[in-house]
């Protein structure tokens, strides 16, 4: 059986850039569903059954449990033909389960762990995910403790998910940084697909556009955002 993809990673890391590549260029290519097919954080954001294939839905859910064990019933109805694409606080035991055993899963992340530090706390702040042109704002955005901690956290789980997957399955690794430069090779390498009918011009606005130096000067309490996060570095391993 020829497996679709699951792209996993932390936000920042890619994994949307990724993900729409690797959607354009499967099964599920004119899907209509949003990016993140397990999000259950928000009302309104679910899945609709037309009896031929699921759509993105507004209708609400009563129990967010439920609505996730919905989501994996439908998966399964329609062997598995859609790509996902998951954050670590999505990756439940059984949406796990369900990765481990249905698809091809690849991990995406960012060597630069300090300029992805940057793009969550910035987009955080700002609410601009993907843009087509670099942010610029005439205020600088003063950075909280919590949403400083909330990066720690979706970091630290992020290892725990990648080592329970990893006791079960193999996985591919495509870095942000490769799959900027030479998209084609990345996907030519780390998957089974067809890259002819990849349409590039349809993901520049998901591509760094802000350089480090320009984040930095986004930031009013950069000297404490870095100490900060010096301070997590020594003391948790570094990514590879």
């Amino acid at each position: 059986m020829n497996r679709n993809y699951a792209i996993l990673g932390t936000a920042r890391s890619g994994t949307t850039l990724l993900y729409r590549i690797i959607k354009d260029l499967s099964i599920d290519f004119d899907s209509r569903l949003k990016d993140e097919f397990f999000q259950t954080d928000l009302q309104g954001f679910t899945v609709f059954d037309s009896g031929s294939g699921l759509y993105q839905s507004d209708a609400h859910f009563e129990n967010k449990n439920s609505e996730i064990q919905r989501r994996l019933k439908l998966l399964e109805k329609y062997n598995y033909k859609y790509t996902i694409k998951c954050v670590p606080h999505q990756l439940t035991f059984d949406i796990i389960q369900c990765l481990i055993t249905n698809y091809n899963i690849i991990f995406c992340e960012r060597r630069d762990r300090f300029d992805r530090y940057l793009s969550f706390l910035i987009a955080s702040k700002s609410r601009v995910f993907n843009s087509a042109t670099p942010i610029k704002r005439n205020n600088k955005i003063m950075i909280e403790d919590a949403l400083i901690e909330s990066f720690f956290e979706i970091d630290a789980q992020w290892e725990v998910n990648k080592k329970n997957i990893l006791e079960h399955t193999t996985c591919k690794v495509i870095y942000y940084e490769d799959l900027v430069s030479n998209p084609e090779h990345e996907i030519k390498t780390k998957t089974m697909l067809n890259w002819t009918d990849c349409r590039t011009e349809h993901y520049q606005h998901l591509v760094k556009l802000n350089s480090q130096k320009e984040k930095e000067n986004l930031i009013e309490n950069l000297d404490y955002v870095i100490t900060r996060f010096n301070h997590y570095q020594n003391n948790h391993e570094s990514p590879e």
